[in-house]
């Protein structure tokens, strides 16, 4: 029975590892979106505060 045991711990911590490594590379990719989102919204931001300047002047 022993034998069992550790072979299916063995089993559960290669499972988690292999979840780890994937919600790690899944906030990374989140991680990413969110900068290109909010580059774009920056660069949205810009173009209104432009807009904005040539119409006062």
């Amino acid at each position: 029975g022993g034998w069992n045991q550790m072979m299916s711990k063995i089993y559960f911590v290669i499972q988690a590892d292999s979840i780890i490594a994937k919600m790690q590379i899944y906030v990374f990719e989140l991680c990413q979106i969110v900068n290109s989102l909010m580059q774009i919204e920056s660069m949205h931001l810009e173009d209104l505060e432009h807009d904005s300047c040539g119409k006062i002047s």
